[in-house]
């Protein structure tokens, strides 16, 4: 008889449990917050290469520019 109301209780507390989360949403887990970790650094690292590459690009231009200026003066 013990047995029963202990398993039941579980039963029901469980099935509460799942109607609750239901309700207020799944929490992310730290599988979850190392997911978006990751993904936040892929996406700064992408930023920080194309921000690089656009430096780059203008300091190329720029000394192209530099030169041009210079082979007309002569």
């Amino acid at each position: 008889m013990l047995t029963f109301i202990v398993g039941s209780s579980i039963v029901i507390s469980l099935i509460g449990r799942g109607h609750i989360a239901d309700k207020i949403g799944a929490s992310s887990g730290p599988a979850d917050k190392i997911r978006q970790l990751r993904e936040s650094q892929v996406q700064s690292l992408e930023e920080e290469e194309s921000a690089r590459r656009k430096f780059l690009v203008s300091k190329d231009e720029e000394e192209e520019d530099e030169e041009e200026d210079g082979d007309d003066e002569e």
